[in-house]
Parts: C-alpha cells; sequence; structure tokens
C-alpha cells in the first residue's frame, strides 16, 4: 500500500532556529510505501508532513494525512512502548529523536491509518484520541498538517507492518465526542464563582486559553459566553478564538458575543473549569477566588461568638 505525505527535501534532522529555513513552502507530496517512507525519515532523516496540494504548508493546503505520530519526551521509556497493548496490535514503528539520552527516552510513535484521512477536523481528533492513549506524549501534536522532523542516520527505531484501521481511528474520535460532551454538561452546571478580575489575573486567564485548541463549536461559544459574563471584553475573546478554533473569525467571535445568553447558565466560573479540565486544577492555583460577602459575615459572626467579641 502506497501513502500519500509530503517531505522537504531540503531539512535534514531538526533545523536550527537561525538556520533561515522557511517552513511554510517547500513542500513536495509524494507517494510511497511505508517502509520507504520510514527511510526517509529515520535514514536520509526528511522532515514530513500531510499531504499538501501546494507547496505551502497551512491547513488550507491539507489534502489528506495517513502517517500519524505522536512525540514522546518524558514519562515513558521504549521498553514501556515494546510492553503497550495499543502500540502491539497498531504501531507502525518509533524512532529516538535526537535529544534521546539513555537516562530520558525521547521517541517519535508511528501510526498509519489503513485509509487516507481527508477531513482536518477528523483528524484533529483521532491525534487527540491519541494523546489521551499517550498521556505522556507532546499535546502540541494536533495540527493537521504538523511538521514531525526526521532523525539522520537514526539507530534506535523499529518498523512494523501493523495499521491503525478505520474503526479505532472512529474510536478515538468517540473518546474527543464524550470528553467534550461532559464539559459541555459541566460547563452548564458549574456553579458560581467570583473572582477579583484585576488586569494580571485576565492577561492570566487569556494566556492559558491561548495554549488550548478546542475545534468545538458549543465549547468556543461558551468560553466567549463565560468571558463576557467575566467583565471581558471582545477583543479579548477574539483574540483567544485564533488559538481556540482553526476557521473562525474575528467576526464569528463578534457575533457569537452578541447573541450571549444572560441567565446565568454560563458563567466565569465555566471558563475556569474548562482550564482546569483541560490544564489540570492547578493551572489557576493562584487565582484565588474571593469569599463571598455571605460567607465573610457568616465568618465574622462566627468568630465574634466565639471570642464573645
Amino acid at each position: 500500500m502506497e501513502l500519500r505525505f509530503s517531505i522537504h527535501e531540503s531539512i535534514r534532522g531538526k533545523p536550527l532556529k537561525d538556520s533561515g529555513f522557511n517552513l511554510g513552502y517547500g513542500w513536495l507530496t509524494i507517494d510511497a510505501t511505508w517502509e520507504d517512507a520510514f527511510n526517509l525519515i529515520t535514514v536520509d532523516g526528511c522532515a514530513t508532513s500531510s499531504a499538501l496540494n501546494s507547496d505551502n504548508r497551512k491547513e488550507a493546503t491539507f489534502e489528506s494525512r495517513q502517517i500519524v505520530m505522536v512525540d514522546i519526551d518524558d514519562g515513558m521509556s521504549i521498553l514501556d512502548l515494546f510492553d503497550n497493548e495499543f502500540y502491539n496490535a497498531y504501531g507502525a514503528g518509533f524512532y529516538s529523536t535526537p535529544s534521546f539520552t539513555p537516562e530520558k527516552h525521547k521517541f517519535r510513535i508511528c501510526f498509519v491509518l489503513d485509509y487516507a484521512e481527508k477531513d482536518a477536523a477528523r483528524l484533529r481528533r483521532i491525534t487527540r484520541g491519541l494523546l489521551r492513549v499517550y498521556e505522556q506524549a507532546d499535546e502540541a501534536c494536533k495540527d493537521p498538517t504538523r511538521i514531525f522532523y526526521g532523525n539522520p542516520n537514526c539507530t534506535i527505531k523499529e518498523s512494523t507492518n501493523r495499521l491503525l484501521p478505520r474503526d479505532i481511528a472512529d474510536y478515538l474520535i468517540s473518546i474527543i465526542d464524550a470528553e467534550e460532551e461532559e464539559q459541555l454538561a459541566a460547563m452548564q452546571h458549574t456553579p458560581r464563582v467570583d473572582y477579583e478580575m484585576t488586569d494580571e489575573r485576565k492577561k492570566k486567564i487569556l494566556d492559558l486559553l491561548s495554549t488550548i485548541y478546542l475545534g468545538n463549536y458549543q465549547l468556543w461559544r461558551n468560553v466567549g459566553w463565560g468571558l463576557r459574563a467575566g467583565g471581558f471584553t471582545l477583543q479579548d475573546y477574539q483574540y483567544v478564538t485564533q488559538f481556540l478554533m482553526s476557521k473562525k473569525t474575528p467576526s464569528d467571535a463578534a457575533a457569537v458575543w452578541r447573541a450571549g445568553r444572560d441567565d446565568g447558565a454560563i458563567t466565569m466560573g465555566s471558563v475556569i473549569h474548562l482550564l482546569k479540565t483541560h490544564l489540570g486544577a492547578e493551572c489557576m492555583k493562584e487565582v484565588a477566588p474571593i469569599t463571598p460577602l455571605v460567607e465573610y459575615f457568616n465568618l465574622s459572626k462566627s468568630i465574634k461568638e466565639k471570642y464573645n467579641l
């Protein structure tokens, strides 16, 4: 079976930051077997991406993808990989990255779909599903046209003839669908939390939102409504939209903002809950909630009674 993907003929290994390579252009879409593709990556060291309909690598030129990879930089060894059931069932191979050391294994797990995925949104969800299977993996590996750099003359590697079938790809998508349904339900039933929205805390929340990709209209919409309820501006929502969604424009964000619901179902607490779900409970640790006034007065009353004040 031949696979369709793109390579950058000028890049061997990971280029230095000051190398002058334009990573957006110079891509060539080719057809090759997985064996030949793996040699291009691990012997020649070619950088690869999805099949593109031009030499310009961006989501608008995405054609299809069949080779999907996840990066492991910490928390898993190659011996662990050999014992991993999912890899042993569906993994097409792995190769070490240049920063691999015996003490800290860094490597890339490869999967080959048994079909060419032509829907960028589905591909993104398949990749996100793999990141749920491999929680140690780098969360950044979700872009449909993401570059994966090769490793010239790599010696620590394995190639197999295993494929990841469509029904398993659908299962990976279902993991993300279920996760997002839970998040939507939770956002609509999150108790109101009163935060003192100082400029510093607003910036913190916007910075955290800019690290997340949602790709789900309802979740994105709820973020906008929650920000609106929390005293943020339309410009704030338009800013984070470029990270939360791939095809939503500032005009789209403005339309959602104007249609915001004011029934209290979506609040700033909903946004905080979403952040904690994606980034961990500690992400908002320094953003301490204000004690509601009723609790403050009750606390004051109990202290006075305790000490006969």
